[in-house]
Formats: C-alpha cells, structure tokens, sequence
C-alpha cells in the first residue's frame, strides 16, 4: 500500500511547482477595468485634466472634449490603450508648448485656426439644417384644402373645410359655443329677476289692498315698476339681437368664390388620387397600400372567411381592449395587455357612475331644451 504513494521528493517537487506557477495564473476581476479607481483617476485627473488645462485656445480645448466624450462608449483593452497613448502624447505636446516651445506653440496655432474654420463649417451646415428642418416642419403642418366646408351654423359661416384645421378657427368654433352658452343663461337669469319683481308687485299690492287708509309710496308697482323692468329690457334686447345676428350667420349661403375654391381643392385631389393610384400600379408601396394591407387578410383568406369571421376580424383590428372588442379578441385566442381591463366598465362601481354621469346628461339635455323652447316662443 504505502508503495503506491509517491515519493517524498515528488511531494516536494509538486510543491515547488505549485509556488512557482501560482502567481502567474490569470486572475479575472469582479468588475470591469474601467469602473477600477486604478484607471479611472489616471485617467480622469491626470489624462483628461491635464489636456484641458494646457490646451491654449478654446478650440483646442473644444476639440478634446469631443474626443473624450466619442471615445467614452469604449470598453475595448485595445483599443482605450491606443486612444490613452494618443492622449498622452498630446499631453506631452501641449506641455512642452506651454513650457515655451516656439516650434509646437507654432503647430498648435496652425492646428487651432484649422479647428476654428472646421468649426465655422460645421456651424454653417448646423444652421442650414436647423432651417430646412424648420421648413419642412412647417410644410408638413400647413393645412390643405380637403375639397369639402364647414356648413354654416350659430358659431360660423360656410367656410372650406382645412386639414389639420387652423388652431384659430377651433378657438373661433370653441369661444363662440361658449359665448351663446353664457346668453342663454344671463337669458334665464334675466326672466327670473323679472318674475321677482312682478311677485314683489304682487305683494305690494295686496298689502295697499288690505290697507286702503295707509300712506305708503309704492317701491315696485306703478311707476317704479318701469324703472326696475327698464334693465331687465334693455339687457334682453341686447341678447335677442345676438341671436339675430347667430341666425344670420347660420343662414348665410355659400359664396361663388369660395365654391370656386372648393371645387379647384376637389380637382386637385382627385388628381393626386389618380397619380397615387398610378404609382402603386407601377409597384411603389406608399402608405394608403399599407393601410389596405392591414385592414384585413389577404384575398385568399378573406374569400374562405364566412361572414361572421369577416365581422370578427374587423372588430379585433380595434385597439380597444374592453367591451365587446374584448370579447371577439378573447375568442380569437388574442393575448391581452391588460386581461382585467374590462372591469373598467362591468364592475358596480363604473356602473354608479355611469349611471349619474347619464342622469346629469338628461338633466341639462331637458334644461337646454327649455330653453329653447322659451326662447322660439319669445320670439
């Protein structure tokens, strides 16, 4: 047994071979090099530092920071030891330039009127950029005739329908709902101060009925009763004159000009229609044939579908996730952002607020009615 286990100068030289190849086993560290503090303050204090300071002009100092920060993404050994190299060199340079070398003081002031005119072009073209980006911004938003106009209403005359529509003509449409809004309950406000004063004629008249003897000047009826009405009147007048103008507004008819405008807007775009239709004929995709293609299957499919699966098949092309939609996706085995989603609408608490959300809707549906009525009748 023991002349199987080795010798005791083969245990020595096992040892004598493990203390010498230990320490040149490669060691892998938990974290990258560039995280170490042995590359990072060299690096950031004496590198990056150092070429800031000694750099003589802005330019120069411009230019080392765009360096430093296109290099920074670098993880590589190779090639952060070749950009580090670079650095010190130049480091080197800038130093010996600072320490009064005429010869690279020379070359940097060479270097930094070549930097100021790459700079000067690289401005020039950031300009020219800025301005035709803004410009077809611009041309992108510009609003277009669509061929069609707005009919004419309380709120506007006929006017051609833009695409997207002008942010003053939405303010225009929006100021004057609210404005006739508001005329109409000054309206009501109005007819409840005038039912107030003639309840208090009333009570003033009774009283002096009941006291035939007493001396009391009347505050309400008889001639003052003009004096109070007087506003009331003239504030209603105002308001029905509004409405006047609104109704003439609604009526007025469309113009020869603008109908010539229209119809000019109609010609253009069925031309354009016309040339896209010819385009996608020669086989260019633009987008009304991406458009098509996502709105059902291919025509292979499309033919063998029944038509409860073609009903089904457009519903689920909705980015609706409740509700019916819902519904037809779960059936076609469609996986849901938000499989709860349907809770939104379903649970009893959304159905109490939907249901006084619906009695509030009737409520002023039945008060604008009124309204209207009293107003038609006023007139």
């Amino acid at each position: 047994m023991d002349a199987l286990q080795p010798s005791p100068q083969s245990l020595a030289f096992r040892a004598n071979l493990a203390t010498l190849v230990s320490p040149l086993r490669r060691l892998r560290p938990t974290v990258p090099y560039f995280k170490l503090s042995a590359h990072r303050i060299p690096t950031l204090w004496s590198w990056y530092r150092g070429l800031i300071r000694y750099a003589p002009t802005e330019d120069i100092r411009q230019r080392v920071r765009r360096l430093a920060d296109q290099n920074r993404a670098h993880v590589g050994v190779r090639r952060t030891r070749a950009t580090l190299q670079t650095g010190y060199k130049w480091l080197d340079t800038l130093k010996r330039a600072h320490d009064g070398d005429e010869h690279l003081r020379a070359v940097l002031q060479r270097w930094d009127r070549q930097l100021a005119y790459k700079n000067k072009q690289r401005l020039w073209r950031l300009q020219e950029e800025y301005a035709l980006s803004d410009i077809e911004e611009s041309q992108r938003k510009r609003p277009w005739l669509t061929g069609g106009f707005i009919r004419p209403s309380y709120f506007n005359k006929p006017l051609p329908r833009l695409k997207p529509q002008p942010v003053n003509i939405s303010g225009m449409l929006r100021f004057r709902r609210a404005a006739r809004e508001r005329r109409h309950l000054l309206m009501e406000e109005m007819d409840e101060l005038r039912r107030d004063i003639h309840r208090e004629q009333e009570l003033e008249l009774g009283a002096l009925e009941l006291n035939p003897g007493a001396q009391m000047d009347p505050i309400y009826s008889g001639n003052a009763s003009k004096q109070w009405e007087q506003p009331i009147t003239l504030t209603q007048h105002n308001i029905r004159q509004t409405f006047r103008l609104d109704e003439k507004r609604a009526s007025t008819s469309v113009s020869p000009e603008l109908m010539a405008q229209i119809k000019r807007a109609r010609g253009a775009k069925h031309a354009n229609k016309a040339r896209e239709r010819r385009r996608e004929r020669a086989g260019e995709v633009l987008n009304r044939t991406l458009r098509r293609r996502a709105s059902k299957p291919p025509p292979p499919m499309w033919d063998k579908m029944s038509e409860e699966r073609r009903h089904m098949d457009r519903v689920s092309r909705s980015v609706s996730e409740v509700g019916y939609v819902a519904k037809v996706k779960r059936q076609l085995g469609f996986k849901l952002k938000n499989p709860d989603a349907w809770k939104v609408e379903d649970s009893p608490e959304a159905k109490e607020r939907l249901d006084s959300e619906y009695v509030a809707i009737l409520r002023e549906n039945a008060r604008r009615r009124r309204a209207s009525e009293r107003e038609e009748t006023e007139r």
